[in-house]
């Protein structure tokens, strides 16, 4: 998802960075795309619908007579598999998959998955996700180059002043602005709602900074009940109409805050590739070291195991992920406040007499 198509412009920069007159089109699902406008190194954006049948076949005919020297699938799935199978190209790439090895003129096998070295410089302690999107490169550069790992967000001025002057007239005052991830990507990517919120009183207490809760329009009426949970001294640090919109008002939003807390996931991503010290929580079933750099001295990330590092010694990555929901009511908020108490120091957040 988004996480994904971030680590997937990467791809792109360092394609231009050594093939200055390359030509490259990124395609994504239609309601990514506003992570990629702006980016210098995308020629061309090509969207398409999730899911959708009829928007495929329209994206195959478009693309039937476009000639490309490479295709690099960075999705291995059945869609992409198609897709890449009727377009043309002379070399084509993706993640080694059994059962679509005969599409593709290169399977790569994953780094998590093999423990073959590669050429490329790469900072081992880079986080796992990352360094399989980069050996996508590796059949296009047959020599040691260095990798630009930072996926970077482009946003226009007019943006970011059209956002500005929104929270201008919140009468926020100087004072600091802090981004919460409420909700996951799914239930089992999202810390319980009641220990979220239990966390949220504790970030207000600290830095008697105003809070942007990120949500979608569906989940507005479940926010607003959540909010009522908070003690009534502190919801006025809450600020539920941030002026609204679709995602490119959310990445100015995450620009003009100081941090961003909360669940692990797209808002997270969004928020590292603005160059945001980001704090984030998370699930059972994700591995930190799979989506966060161990030299990452700006954003944090944090997990049950973190606490009780022996809690899933006899417990398989399998169960882990089918029960997260489960293991999540293990991971008290009791556990985080110290580390979000540093975090918080940090970044100059806190309140001086909280």
């Amino acid at each position: 998802m988004i996480g994904d198509v971030l680590q997937s412009s990467i791809l792109c920069e360092n394609i231009k960075k050594y093939e200055k007159d390359s030509v490259i089109d990124f395609l994504v699902y239609d309601f990514a795309k506003p992570v990629l406008e702006n980016n210098p190194f995308i020629d061309n954006i090509i969207t398409y619908k999730k899911n959708n049948i009829f928007s495929i076949i329209k994206l195959v005919l478009k693309l039937k007579n476009r000639k490309y020297d490479y295709i690099i699938d960075c999705y291995t799935k059945i869609e992409s598999a198609l897709i890449s199978l009727l377009t043309i190209s002379k070399y084509k790439i993706s993640y080694d998959k059994s059962y679509f090895r005969f599409i593709y003129t290169h399977n790569i096998q994953r780094i998590s998955r093999s423990k073959r070295t590669h050429k490329f410089k790469i900072d081992p302690n880079l986080q796992v996700s990352l360094k399989d999107k980069l050996l996508l490169l590796s059949p296009i550069f047959n020599k040691n180059i260095e990798l630009e790992i930072t996926p970077k967000i482009y946003l226009t001025q007019e943006e970011i002043e059209k956002v500005k002057d929104k929270l201008a007239s919140k009468n926020i005052n100087n004072r600091k602005l802090i981004m919460i991830n409420i909700f996951g990507s799914s239930e089992n990517k999202t810390y319980p709602l009641d220990y979220m919120m239990s966390l949220v009183e504790y970030i207000i207490k600290m830095t008697n900074a105003f809070l942007i809760f990120n949500y979608t329009f569906s989940q507005r009426e479940k926010v607003k009940d959540l909010v009522m949970q908070v003690n009534e001294k502190y919801r006025k640090n809450i600020l539920l109409d941030t002026g609204g919109g679709d995602l490119r008002n959310l990445l100015s939003l995450i620009h003009h805050c100081n941090i961003v807390f909360g669940n692990e996931g797209g808002v997270i991503n969004m928020a590292k590739a603005l160059y945001k010290p980001t704090f984030a929580i998370f699930s059972p079933g994700v591995p930190v070291e799979g989506w966060l750099n161990k030299n990452d001295k700006e954003n944090v990330g944090r997990e049950l195991s973190d606490y009780k590092p022996k809690y899933f010694e006899d417990i398989t990555w399998k169960e882990r992920i089918k029960k997260s929901t489960f293991y999540y009511q293990d991971f008290l908020p009791s556990y985080l406040k110290e580390d979000i108490l540093t975090f918080l120091k940090k970044n100059k957040v806190i309140e001086k007499n909280p």
